[in-house]
């Protein structure tokens, strides 16, 4: 939801924000000004979901504002909170498509949490069927399902506390058509429809029917499991039956926990409840601490050796969330080739090389297998060519622009592709999305030129396209476990010997 409070009170200013962004709501954006020019400088530039105005501002009053926003068919939810409680004021507001009329001393945190609930249940209404699904799977895998989510797969799905059913995770490459409607084991299993999606999954729901008292529910979804995976060649998790729509929703996340359990089996498919293994993100760091001290050091022996007891901790705990495994391995390899090429289009080629075979590997022994290769010889770290068309044209693109991209769309405008056909694409053929590419080549730009040159930390977070200097010494230490300052210092202290 994205958000605009237009007020000159900077009291009221700062409560409205300060509460808002307390409330349990998804808020991407939240932009505040002090007037009507303001505001509608920012509505030029901004799409926004709901605008709380004040009617009583300088340069350009609300009543103003509240006029051109009527002449730009604006579709937020507009709010106009007043210190006023004057009929005429209340009667002006209405003429132009005001939702409601506020006073400032009843605006309270429940009256705002009214407020946002109804918008966010207006802008779900408004989205398309597979928008809607994907913020259905976002928010039962975050456990935060809204009443109208749930109205919705009950719309989507109204017989659906009729009968048994399962939820079937599938890779997000599977085409839809190569399921099939109709499979016979010791029960009929029937398709009933796609659920949701995510950038890597799709959650399907197929319902058992013949199903009585001798029916062994257990045996059924293994088979079912394993007949698909054979079917389609790809990895399959099938969830325990369910029998009404609140348990379809929590195997959403049941189903999806169960699913990333495959990348350390030895087989394509799974069925039943499977248990969420968290990370301890302080041992793993701890971890990699070690590998990063080694790497420094040009002590490959103790390189090898610390890696293999990242690995022994990742083997022994099985995390579920597949992404920070890879992460922390693609992290690891970055600062190893860093470390120990001298020549910039060297290591930018290696980097894209690490960003799109890490992200690209289903198994976790295929992930470590991989790593200790290139730990032993990164000389085999060359540019892929098996790249489509459009994605070799994007790569080209982002290495060439990468400073001045403002958003992906240009990407995806530059190779003549919508968004959201791209960003499948893309993610499909490097294995991570393209916003996540953008990132990871800009922070090893800096890199680079962090080993390389004297530039301050802020001209080069702004050579590679970052803004706000805090934001790129986060996600610098995120991905490379140390602040850029210490990275610096650390690269042009150590040994010039390669390892």
């Amino acid at each position: 939801m994205k958000i605009l409070i237009a007020d000159d009170e900077m009291m009221i200013k700062e409560w409205l924000s300060y509460t808002i962004m307390s409330l349990p709501f998804d808020i991407s954006l939240l932009d505040v000004v002090s007037n009507g020019e303001e505001a509608l400088e920012k509505i030029e530039e901004q799409t926004y979901d709901l605008i709380l105005i004040d009617i009583l501002m300088p340069r350009m009053n609300g009543l103003d504002l509240l006029i051109e926003l009527n002449k730009k068919h604006t579709n937020a939810t507009l709010i106009v909170l007043s210190s006023h409680d004057e009929f005429n004021f209340a009667r002006q507001a209405i003429k132009y498509n005001v939702k409601e009329y506020l006073l400032k001393n009843e605006c309270s945190k429940e009256k705002l949490s009214e407020i946002l609930q109804e918008c966010q249940d207006r802008i779900l209404e408004n989205q398309n069927p597979d928008t809607m699904n994907s913020e259905l799977i976002k928010s039962a895998l975050s456990g935060e399902v809204s009443e109208s989510q749930v109205a919705h797969l009950k719309r989507q799905f109204p017989d659906a506390h009729t009968k048994p059913t399962v939820l079937v995770v599938l890779d997000e490459e599977v085409l839809i058509d190569s399921l099939g409607q109709r499979y016979t084991l010791s029960c009929e299993i029937r398709w009933e429809g796609l659920v949701g999606k995510t950038e890597a999954n799709l959650f399907v729901l197929f319902s058992l029917e013949g199903v009585n008292h001798t029916t062994n529910l257990s045996l059924v979804t293994h088979e079912f499991s394993r007949m698909l995976s054979e079917t389609l060649h790809k990895k399959v998790s099938v969830s325990k039956v369910c029998s009404d729509h609140a348990s379809i929703l929590r195997e959403i996340k049941g189903g999806w926990i169960a699913y990333q359990s495959l990348f350390y089996a030895d087989k394509l498919y799974c069925y039943g409840v499977h248990k969420y293994h968290q990370s301890d993100e302080a041992k793993v760091g701890a971890l990699s601490d070690r590998i990063i001290g080694a790497i420094r050091s040009y002590a490959k022996e103790r390189t090898t050796f610390a890696l293999q007891e990242l690995t022994g901790y990742f083997q022994e705990v099985r995390p579920t969330d597949i992404d920070f495994v890879k992460h922390t391995y693609a992290s690891l390899l970055s600062t190893f080739v860093i470390y120990n090429n001298k020549q910039s289009q060297s290591i930018s080629e290696k980097l894209e090389v690490i960003l799109s075979t890490v992200y690209s590997l289903d198994s976790f022994e295929a992930l470590v297998s991989w790593t200790e290769e290139m730990i032993e010889n990164d000389a085999k770290l060359i540019r892929r060519s098996g790249f489509s068309a459009p994605v070799k044209e994007a790569l080209l693109f982002i290495e060439q622009n990468f400073a001045s991209i403002g958003y992906v769309k240009e990407i995806a405008e530059h190779v003549n592709l919508s968004l959201d056909y791209f960003s499948r694409v893309f993610k499909n053929e490097v294995g991570i999305p393209i916003s996540s590419y953008l990132m990871h080549f800009r922070l090893d730009k800096a890199s680079v030129m962090l080993k390389s040159s004297d530039l301050s930390i802020k001209e080069i977070a702004l050579k590679v396209g970052i803004e706000n200097v805090s934001y790129f010494s986060r996600s610098f230490k995120k991905k490379f476990q140390v602040q850029p300052i210490m990275f610096r210092v650390q690269a042009k202290g150590s040994g010039s010997d390669d390892i």
